[in-house]
């Protein structure tokens, strides 16, 4: 989800370093996961369990370091086969959904705007 793009750099930084390998993923915002989460509880699942997935797919490397990018985060991301992902050795496409996904519609640079416009009025 977008919302653990931080998570996911910090289980992957060492020595101010965020090492990821360049798989393939289609992150999507908590929001969209949590109203087909309300829908599935709500109604039958039609199918069983139902997966979801973001309306564009990204190397999580790349994901990553545009989070940082736009934090104006010091954090350098390095991309790296031998990395993992949260402790784990994945593949090319393993973090990807299958054909019958559920794609969702909120595209990761419109939620990370409103991310950072939200964080401007914080301050």
């Amino acid at each position: 989800m977008f919302e653990t793009v931080d998570d996911v750099a910090e289980a992957a930084t060492e020595d101010w370093i965020v090492w990821l390998p360049p798989v393939r993923t289609r992150p999507v915002a908590g929001e969209e996961v949590a109203t087909l989460l309300a829908h599935t509880a709500a109604f039958s699942p039609l199918q069983g369990v139902k997966e979801i997935a973001g309306p564009r797919q990204f190397r999580l490397d790349t994901f990553v370091r545009q989070a940082l990018t736009a934090e104006h985060e010091h954090r350098q991301v390095f991309t790296d086969w031998r990395s993992t992902f949260l402790g784990s050795r994945v593949r090319r496409d393993d973090l990807l959904p299958g054909p019958d996904a559920y794609i969702a519609q909120r595209l990761y640079g419109e939620w990370l705007m409103d991310r950072m416009a939200e964080g401007h009025r914080a301050s």
